[in-house]
């Protein structure tokens, strides 16, 4: 008899933690989505970026959020940043210490915390980070990884927006050089293909482990490269 209320009692604890976790999930992904940062972090973005106008820097923000909940996501992962002035905010954020760490606290339950680009390298913990980015944002918005009919917003920002120096993504090779051109690529920092970043999907091999290390190369299909920079884990 004690043995099966021990059991019981195991079981229910076991079922009180599986919902707690869950809740909390779903509590953190809910302040995510609806995160909005103060009006003075967006003025600091557009005194960097004077040709965005207020609802510019409302997209910026949504494709942020894009990749807080890809981090969310896949907490354990080294993720890359796709975009130049994502990144931009993501650093205003970071300078502002207690808004960033309380953020960091309700969001992920810990820091998230920045790797800049020279760190990170262009080499293959970079590439293997943009594809994890790719897949999830891709799942976030219904669109297929592989064969892309169009870009997920965070990866279309720096392109949509004309950021100088950002980082450039079309669909995939079948894009018009007459369409490179529309998006202000000359000043840019490349322009690359994002069907390259779903070859063959995201392999095993990119989800091991949480060193990063390892991995296949991007770019290996129409373009080469694969953009990106900063990233997060």
């Amino acid at each position: 008899m004690e043995m099966v209320i021990c059991l019981g009692a195991a079981l229910v604890l076991s079922a009180c933690v599986i919902y707690y976790e869950s809740s909390r999930n779903r509590s953190r992904k809910e302040f995510i989505q609806n995160f909005m940062p103060p009006p003075e972090l967006l003025n600091v973005l557009r005194a960097r970026h004077p040709h965005l106008s207020t609802a510019d820097c409302e997209t910026v923000v949504r494709g942020l959020r894009q990749f807080f909940l890809a981090h969310h996501e896949r907490r354990r992962y080294f993720l890359a940043m796709p975009s130049q002035v994502a990144d931009d905010l993501w650093h205003e954020m970071i300078l502002s210490t207690r808004l960033y760490e309380q953020f960091c606290r309700r969001a992920f339950g810990k820091t998230l915390h920045h790797t800049p680009a020279h760190a990170a390298g262009a080499g293959r913990k970079t590439q293997k980070g943009l594809r994890r980015t790719w897949k999830l944002v891709c799942e976030q918005e219904r669109i297929n990884h592989k064969k892309p009919t169009r870009l997920p917003l965070l990866f279309a920002l720096d392109g949509t927006l004309k950021i100088k120096n950002g980082f450039v993504y079309l669909p995939d090779c079948g894009e018009t050089m007459r369409q490179v051109a529309a998006l202000g690529a000359g000043g840019t920092t490349g322009v690359y293909w994002a069907a390259d970043l779903g070859l063959d999907s995201v392999t095993a091999d990119d989800w091991s482990g949480n060193d990063c290390g390892g991995g296949v190369d991007c770019g290996a299909g129409c373009g080469g490269g694969c953009g990106g920079g900063c990233g997060g884990d």
